[in-house]
């Protein structure tokens, strides 16, 4: 037997044992996934669409923002549908307290993009801020807790100190695209030009609805500098 054969084996029998003692449940239906690495199972894969972005330096996620940023690149996991299972389990981590599943979609999706040409040599992950008194009140930013998943898995620091949310907007929900952008008008503000100064930044948020959040994100940091500006999010309006 050769050696790739004999490490293939004794991969699979780690992952049997640990399959055993610690059990991969899907995260939507909490049944066992098919192996270690899954999010979800079999049949909560059939009810999810994932976009391959990352695959692509160009997308329908960095169409997003043609012509108003200079983003090197951006992508999402999965596409959001309102009341489909991504759109539940998100609120689930925004409204129920599941800070677990956002730091799994985070290692999960960092070790996707790990894999792609376009997301290596990051320097730092930002996380899309929290206001102060939204902070508080939740008691933690998911943003924050996917960006350390995704840190883990591209090996890469993150810090939440680089740029403050300074204006704690209402629900943009039921606005339009421009009414959004408008709403965001000088929400940011960086509080460390010298950090992200000729660094490879990646902005890390849940949602990409119209970009209106990320756009005001990536201007603000754009201040200092930096290297490129790559986005990435866990789901990504149809």
């Amino acid at each position: 037997m050769d050696i790739q054969k004999i490490k293939q084996v004794m991969q699979y029998g780690i992952e049997s044992v640990l399959d055993l003692i610690y059990p991969n449940l899907c995260m939507g239906c909490e049944r066992r996934c098919n192996n270690q690495k899954d999010l979800f199972c079999l049949s909560c894969q059939s009810k999810i669409s994932p976009t391959n972005h990352s695959a692509y330096l160009i997308n329908p996620f960095t169409e997003h923002f043609n012509g108003r940023i200079n983003l090197y690149t951006g992508a999402s996991l999965y596409y959001y549908v309102r009341g489909g299972l991504v759109h539940h389990i998100l609120e689930q981590i925004k409204y129920r307290n599941r800070e677990d599943l956002a730091y799994k979609f985070g290692q999960y999706y960092g070790m996707i993009l790990s894999e792609s040409p376009y997301y290596q040599n990051i320097d730092l992950i930002i996380p899309v801020p929290l206001h102060k008194k939204r902070l508080a009140k939740r008691g933690y930013n998911q943003c924050s807790l996917i960006a350390k998943g995704m840190a883990e898995a591209l090996h890469c620091s993150i810090s939440d100190q680089i740029i403050m949310r300074k204006i704690n907007t209402l629900t943009q929900t039921d606005k339009s695209r421009i009414d959004r952008i408008n709403n965001m008008e000088g929400v940011f503000h960086i509080l460390n030009l010298t950090d992200i100064h000729q660094k490879n930044i990646l902005i890390v948020d849940d949602v990409l609805t119209t970009g209106a959040t990320l756009e005001s994100c990536a201007l603000e940091l754009l201040k200092a500098k930096p290297a490129t500006i790559r986005m990435a999010t866990i789901a990504m309006g149809l």
